[in-house]
């Protein structure tokens, strides 16, 4: 897994043909939203490539040998596996090596990459609950500040504003402000569980079957941009 930041400059992912190896994955912006998949069902078909991160604006031609990936986003992440065949040792060591054969590099330094830092997290201990809080108001503002406005999300410029997030400015709530959105994180919280609850009963049942866990008109909308002028899911996004 990478996180990438193109404030700097676009960024390359080069990855290895599969010759016997096997990478799944994809590429998404910081919303979350895809921008390719890799691998040997994705935009590859196993046989490798470089490709490269565009920042949101960015207009330059990309040298030739590179595939242009345009985000519209300036952050975001890459997740692959290195599929195994098996669980043999030998084949967890092999689908290892493929894994590392991986490369991230600023498109500034094609010429000469730097050698990719790769991260053994087996036995960090990476805390990921959601803290329904106003710690969550704070994460809120800091891509606020570092992300353009979508059109999509034009619609909670206002919005936040009238809680004090608003792009180019500081935001300090006073003591009072922080009551008020620790309260309504965790109202929202309840309000999510409710909506989950009652639009997927019944998953664990022996007639129980895998499913998107959105509702069509949000995959719809996913697939469209949200520029359908008819149609705003704006609930189901949450």
């Amino acid at each position: 897994m990478a996180f990438f930041d193109l404030t700097d400059g676009p960024v390359v992912l080069e990855i290895p043909p599969a010759e016997g190896g096997s990478l799944n994955g994809n590429i998404v912006t910081t919303w979350q939203v895809p921008i390719e998949d890799l691998g040997l069902h994705g935009a590859d078909q196993g046989k490798g490539g470089k490709f490269v991160l565009l920042l949101p604006g960015h207009a330059d031609p990309v040298p030739e040998g590179f595939t242009a990936l345009q985000s519209d986003t300036f952050g975001g992440y890459m997740l692959f596996r290195s599929t195994l065949a098996s669980h043999d040792e030998d084949e967890v060591e092999r689908a290892r090596a493929y894994a590392m054969q991986v490369e991230v590099y600023p498109l500034a330094e094609a010429g000469n990459p730097p050698p990719t830092v790769y991260t053994d997290a087996w036995d960090v201990l990476f805390d990921a609950t959601i803290r329904y809080d106003a710690s969550f108001f704070q994460n809120l503002t800091r891509i606020v500040q570092s992300e353009p406005w979508l059109e999509r999300d034009r619609l909670m410029i206002d919005y936040l504003r009238s809680i004090g997030i608003e792009k180019g400015q500081p935001f300090a709530p006073d003591a009072e402000m922080t009551t008020l959105l620790d309260a309504a994180a965790q109202e929202a919280r309840a309000w999510l569980e409710a909506r989950y609850d009652a639009f997927y009963p019944g998953f664990f049942t022996p007639e129980g079957q895998w499913t998107f866990p959105v509702p069509a008109e949000l995959v719809q909308a996913l697939q469209n941009g949200y520029s359908d002028p008819d149609a705003y899911p704006v609930d189901p996004r949450g």
